[in-house]
This record gives structure tokens, C-alpha cells and sequence, in this order.
């Protein structure tokens, strides 16, 4: 990175432990195994531009090379839980983590193989990340697969139900993101990765922890969108929000949350292996309140952590075999 943005970023350096052993059984689909997933020239503008300033992030095009060996993305929404996951990860992988970017509006970790980053709340906000981490990488031309961990609201599910998202659907409970583009309505698919779903899911069963994997709603806002009752606006009584979630829970939604659409319709254009994985924090057809206590919200909130760390343990230690 150069130093001006090196310099302009929290100072987390979590240094190496070389006595750490990446020792993990019951190898699957890890390690040179795993499915190739670079991502692709989908702009071919970005060919004849000497230079690219990837200013929400505060990177440029010729940092790129620094990132050549990521091999897993990991973002989720809060600044707070990123630096934590950055943390942990670097001590488990025994790697070197430093901070890197801007950190105005997002925050940057690179973990030796692994970049973390926090994409804010909503897809507008994701969008503009997943585009410039996109191009650093293709710039890279590194190998990795795309992980978005969080929370999320369940479906049917009690708090801390660990959810993995085999496909998003929009507020209207439509397989599909809608952008417009050039004044044109755009959709783009938002399915995700089975192969990488499935490592997870496998990962999470080491774990002792049971993985729930169905369809997520992803809503533009956090309110009336998801059919709460207690937003600031609410045109609509508790019979309706209750048969409008129902039925979304009949065609198989079992969690909601405000940027998997985004994120499958930008991976699935970028060709690039991603999967989400989050944590109930409550089950809405009971409530719209958090209710757990913040010693059992921390608990909920590790377990997508725990779970996507022991999973980079596994395909990294069969990686370097």
C-alpha cells in the first residue's frame, strides 16, 4: 500500500505466532480441491485506464499487487465485529494483520491470505465496497472465495440459529436483484454457491452448532420493509405484518436481513464462489425486539465467526500441502 494511505489507517498489527498448528481433520472439498474462483473482466473500460483511484476504500491501482495472495474475502456489516474477526483470525492462521485503506467509510484488515472489511448497512452501501474490493482483486488477479457474515432476523427460528443462504429473494419475495441502469430496470440472479453453502454447513456440524439452510428475504430498509411494528411509519396492523411473514416463511424464507441480494447478484456477475452466513438475534413471527442479553447477543454474534474461521483453517491448511 502506499504510504499515504497505509498511514491513514487504525494502527492493528496482530504479529505471527510461529508455534501455532493448523492441524484439522476431515478434509472435503478444501484446498487445491476447491473450485477456481477469480474474478472476471465485466468492464472493459477498466483496460485502458493507466490508473484507478479506489477512493471509497483510499487503495489505488497499483496496490494490487500487495493482494495478489488473497484467497478469502470476509465482510459483514460492523466495523467493531471485522476488526474482531481480523483479530481472531491472524492469531488461529498464525499470520501477520494490518490495517489497510482509508477506514473513512469502510475498514480494511489484510490478514496474510485473507482480506476483511466492513460493508455498512443496505445494499447501496455493500455496492460501492464489492466494486472496488472487485476491481483491487482482478487488478490482483488473486483466487478467493467471497464470505458476507452477520446477523440477521429468523423466520420461523429461535435467536442464535446459524443461517446460510442458499438464495436471496427482494422485499417482494422475488428471486431477483433490480437495479436500473441507464434508466432501464436490470435483474440479476442471487443464488449462491452450493459447494461452498455445503463446506459450511460442515463446518459448522464440527462445531457441535446445527446450520439452517433456506432462503433469505433481503429488504431495502429495516423498518417497514421487513414488516416491523415498531418503526416510526406504520400504515399497517400486527394481522397483517403476521400473514405477510407467513408466507413468506411457506415458500421457504427463514431469515431476513438488508444485503445478500446485493451481494449474490454482484458475485454471481463476478463469477466468484460466495456464501452468507449469519445469526438469528430473534424469531419475528414472535416479536420485533431484541430481547437476548448482551452477554448472549456477544455469544450469537461469534458463532458466524467461529464458523467461517475454523472453514479458512481447513482450506488453507490442505492449500499449502
Amino acid at each position: 500500500m502506499t504510504d499515504e494511505f497505509q498511514n491513514r489507517a487504525p494502527n492493528l498489527t496482530v504479529k505471527a505466532d510461529g508455534n501455532q498448528s493448523l492441524s484439522i481433520s476431515n478434509q472435503r472439498n478444501l484446498g487445491h480441491n476447491r473450485r477456481p474462483s477469480v474474478t472476471v473482466q465485466r468492464n472493459a473500460h477498466l483496460t485502458a485506464m493507466s490508473s484507478d483511484y479506489l477512493y471509497h476504500v483510499g487503495l489505488i491501482k497499483e496496490d494490487a499487487a500487495a493482494f495478489s495472495e488473497i484467497r478469502y474475502v470476509v465482510i459483514g456489516g460492523s466495523e467493531e465485529r471485522m476488526q474482531k474477526f481480523a483479530e481472531d483470525v491472524a492469531v488461529q492462521l498464525a499470520v501477520d494483520c494490518q490495517s489497510v485503506g482509508a477506514h473513512n467509510r469502510y475498514v480494511l484488515f489484510k490478514c496474510g491470505p485473507i482480506l476483511v472489511g466492513s460493508h455498512g448497512m443496505g445494499g447501496p452501501s455493500i455496492s460501492i465496497l464489492l466494486h472496488e474490493l472487485s476491481k483491487l482483486l482482478l487488478y490482483a488477479g488473486a483466487d478467493c472465495v467471497w464470505i458476507r457474515i452477520g446477523t440477521c432476523g429468523g423466520l420461523g427460528l429461535p435467536p442464535g440459529s446459524v443461517v446460510l443462504t442458499e438464495e436471496s429473494l427482494n422485499g417482494a419475495l422475488e428471486p431477483w436483484h433490480e437495479t436500473i441502469i441507464l434508466g432501464k430496470r436490470t435483474r440479476r440472479t442471487t443464488k449462491f454457491n452450493p459447494e461452498l453453502n455445503d463446506e459450511l454447513r460442515r463446518t459448522c456440524e464440527d462445531l457441535g452448532l446445527k446450520a439452517h439452510v433456506g432462503k433469505t428475504m433481503c429488504c431495502d430498509d429495516f423498518y417497514e420493509g421487513q414488516a416491523r411494528l415498531d418503526g416510526a411509519i406504520c400504515d399497517y396492523d400486527e394481522e397483517d405484518k403476521l400473514k405477510f411473514l407467513e408466507n413468506a416463511h411457506k415458500v421457504g424464507v427463514i431469515n431476513i436481513e438488508m444485503e445478500s441480494l446485493q451481494f449474490g447478484a454482484f458475485c454471481n456477475q463476478m463469477k466468484v464462489s460466495s456464501a452468507v452466513i449469519v445469526v438469528t438475534l430473534l424469531n419475528r413471527l414472535a416479536g420485533d425486539q431484541v430481547t437476548s442479553t448482551s452477554e448472549q447477543l456477544a455469544e450469537f454474534e461469534a458463532r458466524p465467526i467461529r464458523v467461517v474461521v475454523r472453514y479458512i483453517l481447513s482450506d488453507y491448511d490442505e492449500y499449502q500441502k
